[in-house]
């Protein structure tokens, strides 16, 4: 008798006022933690191919074996669904209400797409929006921002692009100021390293490898505490052991983790970058983490289409739990497409850097899954899909060059 698994899948809430994203209306500007506590929907993902064609499309033969799979769509997507968000930002009137549209740093992502198209306009448009509206935001708040909406790319990216000392400056500010920017202090050396401040830890990081690449004094001691405290993040999630008996916080969402990979994939290719030796913890903690993700997270064969979700038992389609184990006020562990994206990039590099096949294979399952039914039809998810998945088509490609030299 056959057996059919159905699968709610779990994608992230969609109000017209997003619970994910609320802002306090303050003189401060201050805002809450849009994922601590997020709510969760099992509604079908919006916007999916129709019967048969996703399988179709992800087992046609590949005509570029060093493009992924879901390549020619997600580049569709970029352009079409970008667009639209882009406009969302110039149409929004309502400064709060644009900073919602920012989540995830849309400057970075229009830049991106400006970059990987080679097109100036509408991107840099829609990108000096997004960084309005964000300098606004650093002004308000003395830049002391919350650590979830540390957002230095889009900075980095202008500073580089066009000279604006404005935008290094805020950098640099954003990085010395703020929620978790003083790690050596003792009461927070030791508190940062559980694993419910990942995200944090690792936007902080990233700040700092930034800040160096622009050219600023490093602050080593503090890059060593990120750094530590990141890869402390990583043993928790795969051994288990949290280091508290808080049971509300013994999980680990795939997309943090993806996070945090980002993170510890930006400081070591720095090091190699400025002539330094790469941190040798890096690399096998990262390899430990993917498969952990794959053999404890992945559920393969999801699919569907207009509402109706059932497997695909022939394709390797799939997505990540949204929280291993299920925790209330947290979220389940039915799959979560929408972050794929995020998650996809850390498979791309461990490629790149060993050639191992596995990793190439699962990253584009990965990635076709995160293009064929993640949402992008709210701005903080086509956010969410855009912001590394370009280092996944740049490390997918260069690791059929190491496969090769293998």
């Amino acid at each position: 008798m056959l057996s059919i698994r159905l699968f709610p899948i779990r994608v992230q809430t969609r109000w017209l006022l997003p619970p994910l994203l609320v802002i306090a209306l303050s003189a401060s500007c201050t805002v809450t933690d849009p994922e601590r506590r997020p709510l969760v929907s099992r509604g079908p993902v919006v916007g999916c191919a129709a019967d048969g064609e996703m399988q179709n499309r992800l087992e046609a033969p590949q005509s570029n074996p060093e493009a992924p799979r879901g390549l020619t769509t997600w580049e569709e997507n970029m352009t079409d669904y970008g667009r639209r968000r882009g406009d969302d930002m110039l149409a929004e009137s309502s400064y709060l209400d644009r900073l919602k549209l920012n989540y995830y740093d849309a400057q970075r992502v229009f830049l991106q797409i400006a970059d990987y198209t080679g097109d100036e306009q509408p991107w840099h448009r829609y990108a000096e929006a997004a960084e309005s509206v964000y300098k606004t935001y650093l002004e308000k708040n003395d830049f002391k921002v919350a650590g979830y909406m540390r957002f230095p790319h889009g900075l980095f990216m202008d500073w580089q692009r066009t000279g604006d000392q404005q935008s290094l400056d805020y950098l640099l500010r954003m990085r010395d100021r703020g929620a978790f920017s003083n790690p050596e202090q003792p009461r927070f050396s030791k508190q940062w390293r559980d694993s419910r401040y990942s995200r944090e830890v690792a936007y902080a990081l990233e700040n700092q490898i930034l800040a160096e690449r622009a050219g600023a004094p490093p602050q080593t001691a503090r890059v060593d505490l990120y750094v530590d405290m990141a890869i402390d993040h990583v043993d928790a999630w795969v051994t288990g052991e949290f280091g508290h008996d808080d049971p509300e916080w013994q999980f680990c969402q795939a997309f943090m983790a993806g996070l945090t990979a980002s993170a510890l994939i930006a400081y070591d290719d720095h090091l190699e970058a400025t002539g330094r030796a790469r941190d040798p913890r890096i690399l096998p903690r990262l390899r430990l983490l993917a498969d952990w993700l794959w053999e404890t997270m992945w559920i393969a064969g999801v699919g569907g289409s207009r509402g109706d979700w059932y497997p695909y038992e022939s394709s390797p389609v799939g997505a990540f739990e949204y929280v291993q184990p299920t925790v209330d006020g947290v979220g389940s562990e039915s799959p979560s497409p929408d972050t794929s994206l995020l998650i996809a990039p850390m498979y791309g590099w461990l490629y790149a850097r060993t050639g191992e096949p596995r990793f190439r294979d699962r990253g584009d399952a990965i990635f076709a899954g995160g293009v064929e039914m993640g949402s992008l039809q709210q701005n903080k998810q086509f956010n969410q899909s855009y912001r590394s998945s370009f280092d996944y088509v740049e490390w997918r490609k260069a690791g059929s060059v190491t496969a090769a030299d293998n």
